[in-house]
Parts: structure tokens; C-alpha cells; sequence
């Protein structure tokens, strides 16, 4: 019976430690200034540390999904055609967080 005992609370402890992350992600909508949602919206993300890119489109209702980020500090950029671009720097990402980003994009050309 002990042995039984033994084994159930390994089995415990390795569930417990598969289930945890070293990973964060980062989601949001985007939207334009009177509000309505942006479909097709390019969102890039970069490590900072590692120059590695994460390129994602917003859907029909202006969202956006970046799931098994690595932590670490990110710039993010939101660009679509006929929108003002828009970059946040900065976005410190922790272990198992999840950040969540809107942005509004303006009517206009590229900017910085």
C-alpha cells in the first residue's frame, strides 16, 4: 500500500511540474480612432535581447494572439495599409504573464 501511496504523489509532481511554463504571451484589439475594429492589422513582435520575430495578423474582430513568448523585453509594431504605424517599445514580458496590448491606429501614411 505504500508503494501505491509513493507512486500517486510522484505521478502528482511530475504533472505539477509539466504544467508549468517558462513562457508569456502577449494579446490585444486594435481598433481605429472612432472606435470600429481593425482586421488584417500586422502585429510583429521582437525580442530585444534576441532580435527574434513574431508575426501574427488581427482577425475579423481586431484581435491579435502571441502565445510561448519568451520573456524578456519586446517592441511591438501594429501597421496596416492607409493606418498611421504605431511602435511601443519597452513591454517587459514575465514568466507566465500575459501582457494585454490595444492599440488605436490613425487614418494616414507611415510613421514612426
Amino acid at each position: 500500500m505504500r508503494w501505491l501511496l509513493t507512486a500517486v504523489v510522484v505521478a502528482m509532481l511530475a504533472h505539477s511540474a509539466a504544467a508549468q511554463t517558462d513562457t508569456g504571451e502577449i494579446s490585444g484589439v486594435v481598433r481605429d480612432t472612432q472606435g470600429g475594429v481593425l482586421p488584417g492589422v500586422t502585429i510583429v513582435a521582437e525580442h530585444v535581447d534576441s532580435g527574434t520575430r513574431i508575426e501574427r495578423v488581427s482577425d475579423g474582430e481586431g484581435r491579435y494572439f502571441l502565445p510561448s513568448l519568451r520573456t524578456g523585453t519586446y517592441t511591438i509594431t501594429a501597421d496596416l495599409t492607409g493606418f498611421r504605424r504605431i511602435i511601443r517599445s519597452g513591454l517587459v514580458l514575465r514568466l507566465g504573464q500575459t501582457l494585454a496590448i490595444d492599440f488605436q491606429l490613425e487614418p494616414g501614411g507611415v510613421s514612426e
